[in-house]
């Protein structure tokens, strides 16, 4: 009784798997080599003989080998369907910031918001913001945690600050590049100069300075001369001119 329930299960073509579903939005992975990986992972031996039965194909592993083999792959989640289908549900990971090292922007890869790089750099990209990361020396790799979560979320958090009041006080100016370096954060603008902000200190409180400068102290036809906005001291903000050197 027991060979004869083996067989049914493992050996019979009544749960041969003939269906692999892909579900997801993919733009990095195709659903052709997903589906090729679980064709992989399907042909399994059950003592002598081959199966390629839906429950001879390990669940766990297959999720495993996915997010292994593919760095853009944030969750790979796969279901058997009774009697013969595999459903795989794929989620990539959103591009955030691109992390270039270097002076022209060279090396760049692409930070998801986790942090973890999971491809490099494609000229379409030229929309993302900048992320220099001057404050580490080693070549960022694919599939590196390049930066923590955290950090990333308070100069995402910090960024936004600044467009905020941008767009409030100074129309037309945006962030282009970010430069961190020893808890601080240099916000370069369009126009060429720096927002520069304590990555440590309260974002918000250095928001509310950046747009009391900007509306009582920094005229419009003096921002073409400005070097940068220092925001990382207590209550006070410090401005540069370039022609003041």
């Amino acid at each position: 009784m027991v060979l004869v329930v083996l067989y049914v299960l493992f050996l019979s073509s009544l749960f041969a798997v003939d269906t692999i579903e892909v579900q997801g939005d993919l733009q990095e992975i195709s659903e052709h080599e997903a589906r090729g990986i679980a064709s992989e992972m399907l042909s399994r031996k059950v003592l002598w003989f081959s199966t390629a039965s839906i429950f001879s194909v390990p669940l766990n592993s297959l999720e495993q080998e996915l997010e292994s083999r593919y760095p853009a792959l944030l969750s790979a989640k796969v279901q058997r369907h009774l009697p013969r289908k595999l459903s795989m549900l794929l989620q990539e990971r959103e591009s955030v910031v691109l992390w270039c090292q270097g002076e022209q922007y060279e090396e760049c890869v692409v930070l998801d918001r986790t942090g973890k790089a999971f491809r490099e750099s494609r000229e379409e990209d030229a929309s993302i913001l900048f992320l220099t990361g001057n404050d580490s020396a080693t070549k960022a790799m694919i599939g590196d945690s390049v930066i923590s979560s955290e950090k990333l979320s308070r100069i995402l958090q910090a960024m936004e600050e600044a467009e905020i009041v941008f767009r409030a006080l100074a129309p037309g100016v945006s962030v282009h590049h970010i430069v961190t370096e020893e808890g601080r954060i240099e916000q370069v603008t369009t126009e060429g100069w720096s927002v520069i902000m304590d990555l440590n200190g309260n974002t918000s409180w250095q928001g509310t300075k950046l747009a009391a400068v900007l509306e009582d102290h920094i005229k419009q036809e003096r921002r073409p001369h400005l070097e940068y906005i220092d925001l990382q001291f207590g209550s006070q903000a410090y401005l540069r001119y370039r022609d003041s050197k």
